[in-house]
């Protein structure tokens, strides 16, 4: 019984952090940073000021800052999947909204490997 304690709703949501006894979770269908209670419900939705991209694998909240990490392939035909792009974005909430701060973008190349 002790993995029950925490359901995400949702299969499209595999990423949440907590802070001051909230959970965070970032909805890319809904474009929203959603606040959730420990019954699931939402406290709050917070929009986003760009769009995503894709799901967010994982976030981390650091006290001032959410972090979210994108995982995007794409395909070279017709082959297997060719290259990775790992994506991390810093965001911060401001004004009721979640605002982009910074990008990095990290590519796969010959001698580097990115995935998450």
């Amino acid at each position: 019984m002790a993995g029950e304690n925490i359901k995400l709703s949702f299969s499209y949501q595999p990423n949440f952090c907590v802070h001051q006894g909230y959970f965070f979770t970032f909805d890319h269908q809904l474009d929203n940073l959603l606040q959730k209670t420990d019954d699931g419900n939402t406290a709050f939705s917070y929009p986003f000021d760009v769009l995503l991209n894709s799901a967010v694998r994982d976030a981390q909240f650091d006290g001032v800052y959410f972090w979210s990490l994108e995982n995007s392939l794409w395909m070279e035909p017709p082959g297997p999947y060719s290259a990775a792009t790992v994506t991390i974005k810093r965001w911060k909430i401001e004004n009721y909204v979640c605002k982009l701060q910074r990008t990095f973008i990290y590519t796969s190349s010959g001698s580097h490997s990115y995935n998450s």
